[in-house]
């Protein structure tokens, strides 16, 4: 498996010199979050679970992690993915982080379902758009099989973690999680 990461170049906003908490780490000082004892349940609006304390979901660090694709055995149109013999697609993983390549995650060639072990680490900003390609990787022409795409990506859908996504009889199985944090 061949993991190509990207460099992104990131735009820090204003709020960032304004956040409270620790200047290093942005995680909030009072370590139960002014929660009243409740921890990350209370998290809400544009916050996340960092170290059991609600804080400021951007900007920040996160880890994406794409753990397995699975095609239909067939394409939408009925065709077969690879000639000659009909064979299996070949799996591969883009991952782009406002219009911009962070990742593209390779896997061996002639899979019907592949897993990724490694987790892509990216700085997320407010209003970000993200998406997780999955192709059919040919020498000529790669075809684009589905498409994960949250746009904005919101602290509501990074507290939920969960950024799989199906249709046409394909799916992607992915996860976002603060940097740092245990699943």
């Amino acid at each position: 498996m061949i993991n190509k990461v990207f460099p992104t170049i990131f735009l820090f906003g204003v709020a960032a010199l304004f956040a409270c908490g620790d200047e290093n780490t942005g995680v909030p000082q009072n370590p139960d979050g002014n929660n009243n004892g409740l921890g990350c349940t209370a998290c809400s609006g544009e916050t996340v679970c960092v170290e059991n304390a609600c804080a400021d979901a951007f900007p920040r660090f996160y880890m994406i992690t794409v753990e397995s694709v699975t095609f239909p055995t067939m394409k939408a149109n009925g065709d077969c993915w690879d000639e000659p013999g009909c064979g299996a697609p070949d799996p591969q993983v883009t991952i782009k982080l406002n219009d911009n390549k962070i990742a593209e995650l390779d896997t061996d060639d002639d899979m019907f379902s592949a897993t990724f072990p490694d987790a892509i680490e990216a700085q997320i900003i407010a209003g970000s758009k993200l998406e997780i390609a999955l192709e059919d990787e040919d020498i000529i022409d790669s075809e684009e099989v589905l498409t994960c795409t949250y746009n904005p990506l919101t602290a509501d859908k990074i507290r939920n973690g969960d950024l799989s996504c199906s249709g046409a009889g394909a799916s992607i199985t992915a996860h976002i999680a603060v940097r740092g944090s245990q699943p």
